[in-house]
């Protein structure tokens, strides 16, 4: 092992391990992060599949719990799984390297792994708090060991990355294959179908042990339904189908080379060689076209899932820059181009863009909601923004697409894409509001999500609750003319507004447009001319609509 070589790792590790240190800290969480950060906090005083139904397999889970340990803070158990997982990834990062050079060429790794980790999706998304990024390293390192023929390790490896997100499928699939057309296309080729019965018998194994391990604290069917059958319901859904062209367009705008050189990688397969180094070649060609082909047809391709094509991008470009440099082939067109837009182009796209990611806005919002509904009521956000409050009303905790169209139409079919384990629902728009005038609902927060909420219960946000600050919406029922009576949930001072300037009477007081009065939870009896709205005044210990430095923050809903 050369010094240089060594050095060049562990100095691409410490520039990523910092980068995404500062990345972490700097950046606003992404929507989805909270869903998964409330799953993760279940794991921390639940059983998976006895007390609730898990999302993906539970390892990858129990591997980021011991943040909410350390932390009940509303943030900072958060940044600690953030900065777990890009330590994880360091680390994975390392000893992929060093696994790697028993295959190929030191230049050829160090290029690639730049490549790989330099791209946007990578660079920005890697340490998203998810399982994700764990899967494609555990991916990766089967599909090392298979290149060297341990198919015994191989094999765990791939059940092991099963039952942390079943997305590991693909490289089930994609190896099986590999090891297939190797053995297949070569004559006295070391892929033999040993290997590959041993590999396919090591992966039943481990999946097999954990049914049988959580069927003794739940049930089989539970397990089941939420290891096999789900995943089935999530691959086989096309609803996405109608963003698929967006999703592929964003993913190729920042950065496009890898797959656009993707086909240059099947070059070694024409040059003569021998029979030792041709059925290696075939194997990892295959593995990463299977793989891709895959996830090009995948019809849910967001852009935190272009991470999982990252171990085969690392193994075919690996594989072709060592058949360059170790055969005297021209390279310096391809290197060059390689750098320019495979590495430079992500690398400064990113650090243009990573700026509007700022967490400011998003943070004062949660700590002002938090505050708002710290006498115990109730918030909605459309997304679990509090890992540690549930939201009550079933059909807007979590507000992805299926769940507001099937709020707008329900049907059978969207219905099956409705799973629990993301905290959807099949619930009608009327549910929604019948559950709204159930519960103490004090703060609804807005979002790019609950702008697609149908006209029903938007109407119903708009007579029950009034902009508050920033994308804060709190509790502010309207009362019509001709009512009698009202009902209040909660009990505390409120504003009365109304375009109309004549007395108002409440419980035999008048008042007029502007006063704020005192009112008690429950029923009050009303006579006024025209409608006027009561706006809850918040009793907050301290005005949080500032930030950290003290200056009131721009209320901008992006």
């Amino acid at each position: 092992m050369t010094r240089l070589w060594l050095t060049s790792i562990l100095a691409i590790c410490l520039a990523y391990f910092t980068f995404e240190c500062f990345y972490v800290n700097y950046a606003a969480f992404v929507v989805d992060e909270f869903a998964f950060a409330r799953q993760i906090y279940e794991y921390t005083f639940a059983l998976p599949y006895r007390d609730f139904t898990p999302y993906k397999g539970v390892l990858g889970n129990y591997l980021l719990t011991p943040a909410f340990f350390l932390s009940h803070d509303m943030f900072a158990p958060l940044f600690y799984i953030k900065t777990q997982v890009a330590l994880m990834n360091t680390a994975c990062i390392a000893i992929s390297a060093y696994w790697a050079r028993r295959f190929f060429n030191d230049k050829a790794i160090l290029i690639s792994l730049l490549a790989i980790l330099l791209n946007h999706q990578m660079l920005l998304l890697s340490a998203d708090l998810r399982v994700d990024m764990l899967t494609s390293w555990v991916c990766l390192f089967a599909c090392l060991a298979l290149t060297g023929r341990q198919a015994r390790l191989g094999g765990i490896l791939i059940g092991i990355a099963f039952l942390i997100s079943q997305k590991a499928i693909w490289y089930l699939f994609a190896i099986n294959g590999a090891l297939i057309c190797s053995w297949l296309s070569v004559t006295n080729t070391q892929f033999r179908p040993r290997l590959f019965l041993q590999f396919n018998f090591y992966v039943a194994t481990v999946i097999a042990l954990y049914v049988v391990f959580w069927s003794m604290i739940a049930t089989p069917a539970a397990v089941y339904q939420s290891l096999f059958y789900e995943t089935y319901l999530q691959a086989s859904m096309d609803w996405y189908l109608k963003i698929y062209l967006s999703c592929w367009l964003i993913a190729l705008k920042h950065g496009p080379v890898l797959f656009l050189l993707w086909p240059l990688t099947f070059r070694p397969l024409f040059d003569r060689m021998p029979t030792q180094g041709l059925d290696r070649h075939i194997f990892i060609i295959v593995l990463g076209s299977l793989t891709l082909l895959q996830f090009i047809f995948y019809k849910q391709p967001f852009p935190y899932n272009f991470v999982f094509v990252a171990p085969v991008f690392f193994m075919l470009f690996s594989n072709y820059f060592s058949w360059l440099f170790d055969n005297g082939k021209k390279y310096k067109t391809i290197l060059w181009l390689m750098i320019a837009g495979g590495i430079l182009y992500p690398l400064i796209y990113s650090l243009i863009i990573f700026p509007i990611y700022n967490k400011n806005y998003q943070q004062s919002m949660m700590r002002i909601a938090a505050e708002l509904t710290s006498d115990g009521s109730d918030y909605v956000a459309g997304t679990p923004v509090f890992y540690q409050k549930d939201q009550p009303i079933n059909g807007m905790k979590n507000l992805i697409g299926p769940q507001i169209e099937y709020l707008y139409e329900p049907s059978e079919k969207l219905g099956l894409a409705l799973l629990p384990s993301l905290y959807l629902a099949k619930t009608t728009a009327q549910e929604v509001v019948n559950q709204f005038e159930y519960y103490p609902v004090k703060v609804f927060i807005n979002n790019q999500r609950t702008s697609y909420l149908p006209p029903l219960i938007a109407n119903y946000l708009h007579d029950n609750f009034a902009h508050y600050y920033g994308s804060i919406d709190i509790y502010a029922p309207i009362v019509g003319e001709r009512q009698l009576t009202f009902y209040l949930k909660f009990s505390g001072k409120y504003r009365i507004e109304s375009t109309s300037t004549k007395p108002i009477k409440i419980d035999k007081h008048v008042h007029h447009a502007g006063n704020t009065i005192y009112l008690k939870r429950g029923d009050h009896l009303t006579s006024a001319k025209s409608s006027y709205r009561l706006v809850l005044v918040p009793d907050v210990k301290e005005d949080l609509r500032k930030d950290v430095n003290g200056e009131f923050i721009k209320a901008v809903i992006h």
